[in-house]
């Protein structure tokens, strides 16, 4: 969390997104609520027309992945997310 609120809270030029893997939306958004988590949750099944799904490369929970805003892979795991946020965004 500290990491987010650092490099991403503010940051206009990058929206996170939660995709969730429960089986229902209400365990998602409750599960989200109880975590305060400050993000958009969404449903596995509701990202079916992106190509989010595709850019998965593992099946750890939670999984971290960094697209451009026209759904193109730049990196993917939390060291990996992280670290490229804060190059991308060093000097602003």
């Amino acid at each position: 969390m500290d990491s987010y609120t650092r490099l991403v809270a503010e940051n206009p030029k990058i929206e996170w997104i939660h995709v969730s893997q429960d089986s229902s939306e209400s365990s998602a958004t409750s599960w989200a609520k109880q975590a305060n988590f400050p993000w958009i949750t969404l449903m596995s099944d509701n990202v079916g027309r992106t190509n989010l799904m595709d850019l998965k490369t593992s099946n750890s929970v939670p999984h971290y992945i960094l697209a451009d805003k026209e759904g193109n892979l730049i990196v993917s795991g939390q060291t990996e997310v992280f670290a490229k946020i804060a190059e991308l965004t060093k000097g602003e």
